[in-house]
């Protein structure tokens, strides 16, 4: 097994390895916890509940919403059902971790290509960003641990966008520009729930960008862009 004693070890093969084993350990103490609690009802039911909590960031999530509901219904009801439901939880779990991952590398991964794109790849503060980022979604097994990658990558733009205003010619800043406005129309167009403010600042900007010609109209857009958010769901309970 790959081991890390001093800093000519942290590679990426041996970052990889180690995390691919600590998530296959997660996995494997999940169900020795269910089966230590067999006999016991309340251990059932204080795991169960430790659970719940841990997850309920994730609760509305498409892949988890259902075993999370029905573990909420089985401890508050049906108790003695509590061991099976464990069970099926923690199976969900499995995939629901697998799939978080992958959509977090395929996320970070897509802008590692962009900063390539933009030849920035030689600041320190975006090489940092990639190597905490990458280490993180290796290492993440909770709900808050992957948000902390999301805002991870809400801290990357207003680097990525300032180097490319100030370091690239005009025609790129209008093309990541024109990105930028295109990803979050994208979801301004799909209905999603934006404040009242929000609704307003997509139109702003909007207007904006369609008579940009110079690097401060440009940075006005992203200006806007950056003060566009979403109504925050409620979680279900």
């Amino acid at each position: 097994m790959a081991t890390i004693e001093q800093v000519a070890d942290v590679t990426d093969a041996t970052i990889n390895h180690l995390c691919a084993a600590l998530s296959s350990t997660r996995d494997a103490i999940r169900p020795l916890q269910i089966a230590a609690t067999a006999d016991n009802m309340m251990a059932q039911q204080a795991l169960a509940q430790h659970w719940l909590d841990v997850y309920a960031p994730a609760s509305v999530d498409p892949s988890l919403s259902e075993p999370y509901q029905a573990l909420h219904v089985t401890v508050t009801t049906n108790r003695f059902g509590l061991l099976q439901a464990l069970g099926v939880f923690d199976h969900e779990l499995v995939a629901f971790h697998r799939e978080s991952r992958e959509f977090l590398d395929e996320l970070v991964g897509g802008l590692y290509l962009k900063v390539a794109q933009y030849q920035l790849l030689q600041f320190a503060d975006l090489v940092n960003f990639f190597s905490a980022a990458h280490l993180y979604v290796a290492i993440a097994s909770a709900p808050e641990e992957y948000m902390v990658i999301g805002q991870l990558i809400q801290q990357l733009e207003p680097v990525l966008s300032d180097k490319i205003m100030a370091l690239s010619d005009l025609p790129t800043v209008a093309a990541y520009v024109q990105h930028l406005y295109t990803n979050a129309a994208m979801v301004w167009q799909s209905n999603a729930a934006l404040t009242p403010e929000s609704d307003h600042l997509m139109a702003e900007s909007q207007a904006t960008l369609a008579q940009a010609a110079t690097r401060d109209d440009y940075r006005s857009v992203v200006a806007l862009l950056r003060q566009v958010r979403f109504e925050q769901p409620t979680l279900a309970n």
